[in-house]
């Protein structure tokens, strides 16, 4: 802004000055012109004027005319020679450049103060729309965010128990997966371990657990029961040990998927049987809650 302003006296000045240069040449030319003019007038009231030559035909009547035009003469030199109407004129004049030059300058400050608080509104209008688009991306993005929550799937897991078959037959994990979302949920992979440990357990065997390639779709509001056998253990009196406290069944599952949104999602669970029917349920544990995603 200050940068603005002194450019714009820096222009005006030099036009100033030079109006007001012209206007004192313009004066001292006229001192000049009328020293001049008065030198001259002196010259010719000291000099003895000579009659006009008169012809025979000239009678008293033409002399008179022609002493009426020389009187004439001589008042037309006479106001060559005073011209105090232009002379006041050129004194103003410089006073009139100089005055005129400071208004225009004023002129220029006063509408450069106006287009710099035009800027300024305009700046701020644009700030303000921008916040406004903001603001209306920002609620649209959450419109969609709440769309999108209210109609993707959300699978969990409603049951876990140990399914025993004959003596003969290993012990068998049965887990239930749930949709209870309103669109459907596309399976990506699986993940799955199952261990019955003597005493307590103290891991959650995530670590422990093998990825299997797997794709289902479930709909909403439907279920799927996904199974895993273990066979690595006695099969005689296992389920009364685990009721027992002996033994503990364990079961842990974690579920990939996508909504059709195409965003990603897990499902991951650990369940345990230790003195209760592995048979009835598996429960989570406090220190290993389930997560969804």
């Amino acid at each position: 802004m200050r940068s603005l302003i002194l450019a714009l006296f820096f222009m005006c000045a030099p036009s100033v000055l030079s109006a007001q240069d012209e206007a004192q040449d313009s004066r001292s030319f006229d001192h000049h012109e009328m020293g001049r003019s008065h030198a001259k007038a002196d010259d010719d009231k000291e000099r003895p004027s000579e009659p006009p030559p008169v012809s025979p035909k000239d009678g008293p009547q033409n002399q008179g005319a022609g002493d009426q035009d020389g009187g004439n003469a001589g008042d037309v030199r006479e106001q060559k020679v005073e011209s105090p109407v232009v002379i006041r004129w050129w004194r103003n004049y410089d006073m009139i450049t100089a005055y005129a030059g400071l208004l225009a300058v004023v002129v220029s400050f006063a509408a450069l103060i106006i287009l710099w608080r035009t800027l300024k509104a305009s700046l701020a209008a644009v700030r303000e729309a921008e916040r406004g688009s903001e603001a209306a991306v920002a609620a649209v993005e959450e419109t969609r965010r709440i769309g999108q929550a209210q109609l993707r799937a959300y699978l969990s897991v409603t049951e876990v128990k140990v399914i025993k078959g004959r003596d003969d037959q290993p012990f068998t994990f049965a887990a239930t997966l749930v949709n209870s979302g309103n669109t459907p949920a596309a399976i990506t992979s699986m993940k799955r371990f199952t261990a019955f440990v003597e005493g307590q357990v103290d891991e959650d065997f995530s670590t422990s657990a093998v990825e299997h390639a797997y794709s289902v779709n479930i709909g909403p509001g439907q279920s799927k029961v996904i199974y895993a056998a273990n066979v690595s253990i006695e099969l005689v009196g296992l389920r009364e040990a685990v009721l027992r406290g002996e033994f503990t069944a364990a079961f842990y599952l974690r579920v990939a998927y996508r909504d059709v949104f195409g965003d990603s999602h897990v499902t991951e669970v650990f369940r345990v049987a230790n003195g209760i029917d592995m048979c009835v349920t598996l429960v989570a544990l406090e220190e290993y809650p389930d997560t969804y995603d």
